[in-house]
């Protein structure tokens, strides 16, 4: 039986810093005619959309909204994004994922089933698979603050952001105070999936980052890429932060795929085996109608006795 989650909505208008007078290039001549084609400089038009990243609120993306952020490289940001938005079409409400990395870094290069070309202004890249939108980047950006401000979206989906930098870098913008960056400003305040290896390592940025993103009354949810079942001698190197979320039953393991970890996203679906994963992670960040409980699997060893005592049964 297919149930059907409606999010409530909130329509936002963000705040936009204007720039200082400064020597003008012919990039940014060329990027100001497309938005100029656009309508973008219209008084009429909504600016969400533009060129500029900088705002004074976090306001800037209306409609529900995921952020995953990595709490070091190569912590599989890009995949657990795309199994929020995969859950959420399960759901059968709309879902498109904004990737907020520099092209020459995007795990979602290859993802798309089909290419939809760039957007009016030139600012994004559009692509679309299986019931999931997929905007990225389509010109090289050198640090977050360059990422411009994402397209509006139709009301009533769900819009999960791969920050798609170094959380060392994200953290630096985000100690700007006024006029500070969208992408930063919301790690303050969206529902926030942090990403890591299970490692020792691992355990350590995760540590250092839920420190420094810890607000009273705020749950952040923690992925950890690595064995299903994580094992006590890596626990036992967790330190207070990591442990409260374990306790809070906020962190969720995220199983690692061979074949994801070699060939990156690709067009084809991911695997079956994960959607329970990111079920759960979006019963955490939004919470569904009916409680579930979080992927599980037998041990082997229940399984292999399970399965011995039927066959003792067939023979007598």
């Amino acid at each position: 039986m297919s149930t059907t989650t409606s999010f409530t909505t909130s329509s936002t208008t963000p705040a936009v810093a204007v720039a200082a007078d400064a020597p003008v290039g012919i990039e940014e001549l060329e990027q100001a005619g497309r938005a100029v084609r656009a309508g973008r400089f219209r008084p009429d038009r909504h600016r969400t959309g533009d060129n500029s990243g900088l705002v004074c609120g976090p306001d800037i993306i209306s409609g529900p909204l995921v952020v995953v952020a990595g709490a070091h490289g190569w912590s599989g940001t890009s995949t657990t994004a795309l199994l929020i938005a995969d859950a959420v079409t399960r759901r059968g409400v709309r879902a498109r994922v904004v990737d907020a990395a520099a092209p020459a870094r995007s795990g979602f290069a290859a993802a798309a089933a089909t290419e939809h070309g760039v957007d009016d202004s030139g600012v994004w890249r559009l692509g679309s698979r299986g019931g999931v939108s997929l905007q990225r980047l389509a010109h090289p950006v050198r640090r977050p603050d360059g990422v411009p401000v994402p397209l509006p979206t139709e009301e009533g989906t769900l819009t999960v952001v791969d920050a798609g930098w170094p959380i060392t870098d994200l953290l630096d913008h985000l100690q700007g105070g006024e006029g500070r960056h969208w992408l930063t400003a919301l790690l303050r305040s969206a529902q926030l999936v942090l990403t890591a290896r299970a490692t020792v390592p691992g355990l350590r940025h995760a540590e250092a980052t839920l420190q420094v993103l810890d607000a009273p009354g705020r749950r952040i949810a923690l992925a950890l890429v690595g064995p299903r079942t994580l094992p006590r001698w890596l626990m036992a190197s967790a330190g207070a932060a990591v442990l409260t979320v374990q306790r809070e039953g906020f962190l969720v393991t995220v199983p690692d795929r061979p074949h994801l970890s070699g060939a990156g996203l690709t067009p084809a679906p991911l695997p079956r085996q994960l959607h329970p994963t990111g079920d759960w992670l979006l019963n955490l960040t939004h919470p569904h109608d009916q409680p579930q409980t979080p992927p599980q699997r037998r041990p082997k060893k229940y399984l292999i006795s399970h399965l011995n005592t039927h066959r003792k049964d067939d023979l007598r």
